[in-house]
């Protein structure tokens, strides 16, 4: 009776210890993270490409041509390089382009028509489920998912991690092509890991 006590305690208090060090939480997010990429295995991975053809057409309406042109020159290598990479490092599920002005469009209205296969052009998109979104942002990559009302991070899912961070990043902000590098095929291994 004595033991029966002392291993109903012991459980007590291993049961506080790991849900105030946030074990339990982690979980749940862990078995969250692992119903999205099932999802995202499923329908595929929305990507977001940049535009900004209204600043780029204000520029020049203002007579800042070459601001203008160094800004579409910018754009066009930036979603070059993501395509380029995502084609190389990522395998994990179908790829799927948006431009970011057509972000209301497809996630508000459920206009998929806009949606791009890796040339470019449309694709046949119809998801069934939630989906998973990729936005780089901040010297990041972060996979997201739509919500019905807004776009929400999902936690622990940001990309490169930090633990594989070099002290060049630490000492300095990486460039994008080095988030996109580094980050993809680490995210790939990771969606693989996650989701069996």
């Amino acid at each position: 009776m004595h033991m029966l006590k002392r291993l109903l305690f012991s459980g007590l208090i291993l049961s506080v210890l790991l849900s105030s060090c946030g074990v339990y939480d982690y979980l749940e997010r862990k078995t969250h993270q692992g119903a999205i990429l099932s999802s995202v295995k499923k329908n595929g991975l929305l990507v977001r490409l940049r535009n900004e053809d209204v600043k780029i057409k204000s520029m020049r309406d203002y007579g800042k041509h070459i601001e203008a042109d160094n800004l579409e020159a910018e754009i066009t290598k930036y979603n070059n390089l993501l395509l380029e990479v995502m084609e190389k490092a990522y395998g994990f599920s179908a790829v799927y382009y948006y431009y970011s002005c057509d972000a209301d469009a497809i996630f508000k209205e459920g206009d998929y028509s806009r949606v791009m296969n890796k040339d470019l052009q449309p694709a046949n998109f119809q998801p069934e489920g939630e989906l998973g979104v990729l936005l780089c942002e901040r010297y990041e990559l972060n996979l997201h998912k739509w919500d019905s009302k807004r776009m929400i991070p999902l936690d622990k899912m940001v990309y490169p991690k930090y633990k594989f961070r070099t002290v060049s990043f630490i000492l300095r902000k990486p460039s994008i092509g080095e988030v996109m590098h580094i980050g993809i095929p680490i995210m790939n291994r990771d969606f693989e890991g996650l989701s069996g």
